[in-house]
């Protein structure tokens, strides 16, 4: 059984967009120490933001792990609320800014 089935590609995305998530966390939070030691608290604030963002966009991505099935708990493999981007949360700043 050799090849890559449906439910595997649903796990390897929800793998590749909690890798998005933490690669912004770690880029935001390496703009922010920069920000700060440049003396621009207030840009500081906006890269925490993101990180803080990030972190709750990982941790909701890790409540509804799926497993190998591609399966979340609950719910159907790929749903999301219609026209969202993947990891998007309503009030979270742009980590593409």
């Amino acid at each position: 059984m050799g090849g890559s089935t449906a439910p595997d590609a649903g796990f390897s995305q929800w793998v590749h967009r909690l890798r998005n998530e933490v690669n912004t966390a770690t880029m935001a939070a390496a703009a922010a120490r920069s920000l700060l030691e440049a003396g621009q608290p207030d840009q500081a604030r906006v890269n925490i933001d993101r990180v803080e963002g990030a972190c709750r966009r990982a941790a909701a991505l890790l409540s509804a792990q799926p497993g190998r099935d591609g399966h979340a708990d609950g719910g159907a493999p790929g749903e999301r609320p219609s026209g969202a981007h993947p990891s998007a949360r309503p009030g979270d700043p742009s980590p593409h800014r």
